[in-house]
């Protein structure tokens, strides 16, 4: 295991696994899915929601933030391959990451300030389940920048904070 916020199979396994918990506790029905299909996803959406923020805050270039997520990788990594090697009998430290890592720029960062200022916000009046919140962000960490489909969404995440963080950077708003 590497401290440079490089996540590795067991890392991966206890994401997937938090997300798999998510889904199934989420999961309304079939029938509760074709009667009213926009309610259901609707429910879904701060946890996405925070697991394309926790995306985003893995990509920052340093600080607290970074440290925080770093250290979030390396331990929940540390976890996974602990249970891949002594819970079922598998081998520890395969990374499953990209060898590059797209950071954020200044207004990207910025975004992720007021991005985590409104789901604070959001979190305090009552709007955004604690346990989705914590969950998606956790998701978004540990699997944000896996290599395979879920880590998809990373250079989605970056440009859309950048160029928003671009937009407030330069005076347009």
């Amino acid at each position: 295991m590497n401290w440079g916020g490089a996540i590795t199979l067991g890392g991966a396994v206890l994401g997937l696994a938090i997300l798999g918990h998510h889904l199934a506790m989420w999961w309304p029905g079939v029938g509760a899915l074709r009667k009213d299909p926009l309610g259901c996803l609707g429910e879904l959406t701060p946890f996405v929601l925070a697991w394309l923020y926790g995306t985003a805050l893995l990509m920052c270039a340093g600080g607290i933030v970074r440290f925080l997520t770093d250290l979030t990788v390396w331990s929940v990594s540390w976890l996974g391959d602990g249970a891949l090697v002594w819970g079922v009998g598998g081998q520890a430290g395969q990374g499953v990451g990209p060898a590059d890592v797209q950071f954020l720029t200044n207004g990207g960062h910025a975004m992720v300030l007021i991005v985590g200022a409104v789901l604070l916000g959001l979190l305090k009046v009552g709007r955004i389940n604690p346990a989705a919140l914590r969950k998606g962000t956790f998701c978004g960490v540990l699997l944000g920048q896996t290599g395979g489909v879920l880590g998809l969404a990373a250079p989605v995440v970056a440009t859309s904070f950048n160029l928003s963080g671009a937009w407030l950077s330069t005076g347009v708003l």
